[in-house]
């Protein structure tokens, strides 16, 4: 132990000549493996070899290409000990220590193993933690193993296994959850013993949920360790109780596999020194790169929009996505896209969830990417999400196009309170509706509600929003007060008095009840629904996470309470505009003669919107079936 120590203040030495202090370290690291045997002290021995590799990879004397072997083969031999399931973070550190020399010298085959190797601990210490706070802990550490990983399978020509990399830390978070919304509880368990798996099964999904956003304070602790005595009194009686349900890693053909001859992917990659776009389509797969100045204007440019989007500086949000198209590369990836594909699915990483890509113009043609893509444009946080997606679509029966909306809870939204009532007319008799002051959370998680969510196919909110960038989970939808106790914390209340809204008629602020993501998650269950829109402003926003891509927003607490799609806005919008958005995009959508699909229907009407005329805004309204003829009139 002494001789490895000596070693390590060896490597570490400032005086001398750095070339003898290498040497004086492998010596001593070498004299050590004298005792530390494989056979005896296998776990010591696997740590002096790691260190060894270390200082071989160092070494300046002698031949280059022989201390690299020399380097190679000691952290090979650590890695027979420190494997991923003996020893996940010790596997974790040597082979991301194998990885980068075999990045270094362009070993392709020697990075790849190394990389893979501490991947694969990764993964194994992901699957035995607990909660999804540490879980993301330890990704973020480990985060530079899968970028290194990404550009050695592309230096290699294994796209492939580069972009099952890609996918296998993209929204992590969610993709899990949805994997683990239920504890598998045995037929012969007893009725004490159900008990103690579910009340495992709701603390964990509290410590899942809330442990994202302050996973270091007292009571989470305290839920900590009330989590681990549930689990040791579940593995009593059940020994093979597994804590985390395994996300297996997606293969690229089980993409390629819900794809059809017109239809591609775009899926966006950010790693520390360069961006990727992968082009996949139902049998190939190509990438565009940029280089480390191609990132860096991305990453100014995205800094610039943030600001003026902050600050809702939105005329000058027209000229910043003008120089989008070149600094995000999008005619390097048009080019390596199909002619055939007139239906294009977007996959952002990271920051680009923010962006209206889809709004995007080409100079050359002065076409938005929605025009060129004329069978429409859909996003998706992950390919892993949209396979899940696709499979809970098959599974599910089609059930009666049951209507819920949520119409005008704050009573100062006119057109959002007609936008509900003339789309709700349509679904006739199977709607439902809670309006006005009757749209409070309270009312919306009564039981009968509860079961009508659980019916509906079709949900709809027409309100306010506020979303928290800093605490996503603190983000929530306005809905109705019902009693003066219902208010607002101070900095909201002023946030809300600045915009102008939350007042009656004689400028009193009303109270509101808040809808919560953390309440979308743990009380909201669409088994049926097939789209939720949140017809209110940026409900689109997702929570930023540095290194890690985490699409935590309010659309994703409605696809884990069990929507396929979720319709939402990444800027301020027009009330008045909104309304009609909305309304036309139902009618496409239901369209007798020519029903379309929703992420089809929502282009046809947002193109219809660009190009109608205030006269034919007037004459469409006249078929509207308003409550009061006159109503469109104001």
């Amino acid at each position: 132990m002494t001789q490895n120590n000596l070693g390590t203040a060896y490597s570490d030495r400032i005086q001398g000549e750095r070339n003898q202090n290498i040497e004086h370290a492998i010596e001593a690291y070498e004299q050590s493996l004298q005792v530390y045997t494989r056979d005896a002290f296998p776990e010591q021995w696997a740590m002096t070899q790691n260190n060894l590799g270390n200082a071989y990879y160092s070494r300046i004397r002698g031949e280059r290409a022989q201390n690299i072997e020399h380097a190679i083969e000691a952290y090979e031999q650590s890695l027979q000990v420190r494997t991923p399931t003996a020893f996940p973070l010790d596997c974790l550190q040597t082979g991301r220590n194998l990885g980068n020399i075999g990045k270094a010298e362009k070993d392709w085959e020697t990075a790849m193993k190394g990389y893979g190797q501490a991947i694969a601990g990764v993964e194994q210490s992901r699957d035995w933690a607990i909660t999804q706070y540490s879980k993301k802990e330890i990704l973020g550490d480990a985060i530079g193993v899968y970028h290194g990983m990404i550009e050695v399978c592309y230096q290699a020509g294994q796209l492939d296994r580069a972009f099952t990399t890609v996918e296998s830390n993209k929204s992590r978070y969610l993709v899990e959850l949805l994997a683990a919304t239920t504890v598998n509880i045995p037929d012969t368990a007893t009725d004490d013993q159900r008990q103690v798996y579910q009340a495992y099964q709701q603390l964990r999904r509290r410590l899942d949920i809330s442990g994202l956003q302050s996973g270091n304070s007292e009571e989470l602790n305290s839920e900590r360790l009330q989590l681990n005595e549930l689990l040791n009194e579940i593995k009593g009686f059940d020994p093979n109780f597994a804590v985390t349900q395994k996300v297996e890693r997606i293969k690229l053909s089980e993409i390629q596999s819900i794809l059809d001859p017109k239809t591609v992917i775009w899926e966006w990659y950010i790693s520390d020194d360069k961006f990727y776009c992968f082009v996949i389509t139902e049998n190939s797969i190509d990438v565009v790169i940029s280089n480390e100045q191609q990132l860096e204007q991305l990453k100014d440019w995205s800094n610039g929009y943030f600001d003026s989007y902050v600050q809702e500086n939105w005329n000058t949000l027209p000229e910043k996505l003008g120089y989008f198209w070149e600094t995000l590369l999008l005619p390097q990836v048009l080019e390596k896209t199909p002619k055939r594909c007139d239906k294009l699915i977007l996959i952002p990483h990271q920051y680009l969830h923010i962006f209206p890509i889809h709004a995007v113009y080409n100079p050359e043609n002065n076409l938005s990417l929605a025009e060129t893509f004329k069978q429409g444009i859909q996003y998706s946080p992950s390919c892993q999400l949209l396979q899940k997606i696709e499979k809970k679509s098959r599974q599910r029966e089609e059930p009666k196009p049951l209507f819920f909306g949520i119409q005008n809870p704050t009573e100062d939204l006119f057109y959002g309170g007609l936008e509900v009532e003339i789309i709700a007319e349509s679904f006739k008799p199977d709607t439902f509706v809670l309006k006005e002051k009757k749209a409070s959370k309270t009312k919306l998680l009564e039981v009968n509600n509860i079961q009508q969510l659980r019916r509906s196919r079709y949900l709809h909110f027409s309100c306010h929003r506020s979303f928290n960038l800093d605490s996503p989970l603190d983000s929530f939808l306005l809905l109705a007060g019902e009693t003066d106790k219902d208010r607002l914390n101070e900095q909201e209340l002023e946030t809300f008095k600045n915009e102008g809204f939350l007042k009656d008629e004689k400028g009193v602020i009303k109270p509101i009840q808040k809808l919560t993501l953390e309440d979308i998650f743990e009380k909201i269950n669409l088994p049926q629904c097939e789209l939720v829109i949140l017809s209110a402003c940026r409900t689109g926003l997702t929570g930023l996470s540095k290194g890690v891509d985490e699409y935590i927003g309010l659309g994703s607490g409605f696809l884990y309470a069990g929507s396929l799609h979720v319709i939402n806005s990444l800027w301020s919008v027009g009330e008045f505009s909104t309304a009609i958005l909305m309304i036309r995009f139902y009618q496409l959508m239901f369209d007798k003669n020519n029903p379309v699909s929703i992420h089809l229907a929502l282009q046809k009407a947002q193109n219809w919107m660009k190009r109608v005329t205030k006269k034919d805004i007037i004459d469409w309204l006249t078929t509207l079936p308003f409550k009061d003829k006159k109503t469109y009139k104001i």
